[in-house]
């Protein structure tokens, strides 16, 4: 008996919307990509939650060039980082922005949440916000050492951009946005103590 069929038989479910909801919430797993004949699973230590901020200034958007830690090759990335223990989302990707491009904005929407199984065996699940200030400062810089440079790109640009994306992660988010995709941030609860 395979892990899926013990899974099953340790459970079971009365009523057919309860059915539904151990479909659609607990199979989600066994529908990823498999491996010599075995499902891909998260683990715990392998799953990521990650915030990343689209900002968007005159018709171009702001990309971060650092080096993958994976596969050592610079490449762009939005700003992004994972969300620290006792962080919520919006302090997070404002946090995350300031660090790697000396920005301080406050996010005006949300684009949605994006997902990444990743050549490093990783889950992520990354968490788009939108920035679109009206004025920026004169001076900004990244306040993080492994930001090695900013860039403005247009999305003409990046269907050619100077350097490949780090992911897929960033090319959706980048399409939510043409797409007009924007999220009210008041649809994000704010962090409650339970």
């Amino acid at each position: 008996m395979d892990i899926q069929q013990q899974w099953r038989l340790s459970v079971r479910f009365s009523s057919a919307w309860q059915n539904l909801l151990w479909t659609d919430l607990f199979e989600l797993p066994y529908n990823c990509k498999k491996r010599s004949g075995n499902p891909i699973l998260p683990d715990r230590n392998s799953l990521h939650l990650t915030v990343a901020a689209l900002v968007v200034h005159q018709q171009k958007f702001l990309f971060v060039e650092e080096r993958d830690k994976f596969s050592r090759q610079l490449v762009l990335n939005q700003p992004a980082g994972h969300v620290e223990a006792g962080e919520d989302l919006q302090s997070a990707v404002c946090r995350e922005l300031y660090e790697e491009t000396g920005l301080a904005l406050k996010p005006d929407s949300w684009l949605g949440i994006s997902q990444l199984h990743a050549a490093n065996g990783h889950f992520y699940y990354r968490v788009n916000f939108l920035f679109e200030p009206l004025k920026l400062p004169s001076d900004y810089q990244p306040q993080d050492a492994d930001i090695l440079a900013l860039h403005w790109l247009s999305a003409d640009a990046l269907l050619h951009p100077p350097l490949p994306l780090r992911s897929t992660l960033v090319e959706t988010a980048v399409r939510q946005y043409l797409a007009g995709h924007r999220l009210a941030l008041e649809t994000l609860t704010a962090m409650v103590n339970g």
